[in-house]
């Protein structure tokens, strides 16, 4: 991470979520640490002997910065315009025929336990304030997820994933439309392939209690956290950013 964007990042946590210094413990050090451990893949042991400082307190900050960046996610990662009302410039060449389209949803595994994919999304409807689509949109989704208003799918048993058009094309209107379809909600499975690349913590939690897990090791904090590392003007700190939408997956 560049220093001004490390520098902005740490302006807005205590500004505007909740970091703090305490003690002797400084909430610069406090970010430094939490960005060496999820970017690096680290555990806390080895955060305390880097650091030099008490595995009790090492927990502790951790989950102080944690709480601030999930803070700063929830504030942050909203669309611009709650009613969806014009098409985004990305999916012109696909209009009208997904112009009811506003994101894509999609799992991934984290090495921490298994769970289905369904299963993920209820527990994610339940959570106060989920972005659920409005009346007349959609979020794309892959067939591990039943049929659900607001959330659309492929056709089954026909071709849908990219690599499967490479040798023949498209020959009919549902592998067509399953093109498409799969050619859109790429660009969730590129994210997470980038986020795992930077936040090695996403390949596997190193010894964390699994409520620690389920509650913040989302995409949600570490798309946003992604997106301020890769800002260099400050605007991004008071304005709405569109995203697509993950889910947490164990495996």
């Amino acid at each position: 991470m560049y220093p001004d964007a490390f520098r902005q990042l740490h302006d807005i946590l205590v500004q505007n979520n909740g970091l703090q210094s305490t003690g002797d413990f400084p909430s610069v050090e406090s970010l430094t640490l939490f960005l060496w451990g999820v970017g690096t893949r680290q555990c806390q042991r080895q955060m305390a002997d880097r650091f030099r400082r008490g595995l009790g307190t090492v927990s502790d900050k951790f989950g102080e910065v944690l709480e601030s960046v999930a803070s700063f996610a929830d504030a942050v990662l909203r669309p611009r315009d709650a009613h969806y009302r014009t098409v985004h410039e990305r999916l012109e060449k696909y209009t009208p025929f997904f112009d009811g389209c506003i994101g894509a949803l999609d799992g991934t595994h984290i090495r921490a336990g298994a769970v289905h994919d369904m299963k993920v999304l209820r527990d994610a409807w339940a959570v106060r304030g989920f972005p659920h689509p409005p009346q007349g949109s959609y979020y794309l989704v892959d067939s591990g997820y039943a049929g659900e208003a607001g959330y659309l799918g492929p056709y089954r048993n026909s071709r849908y994933h990219m690599r499967e058009f490479e040798r023949r094309r498209a020959e009919n209107w549902e592998e067509i439309y399953n093109f498409h379809h799969s050619s859109l909600r790429n660009v969730i499975e590129r994210s997470f392939g980038v986020l795992k690349a930077r936040w090695q913590m996403m390949q596997g939690v190193p010894h964390y209690p699994r409520e620690t897990i389920q509650d913040y090791f989302g995409l949600l904090w570490t798309a946003q956290l992604h997106g301020g590392v890769e800002t260099s003007n400050s605007r991004y700190a008071n304005e709405p950013m569109d995203t697509c939408l993950a889910c947490r997956k164990f495996d």
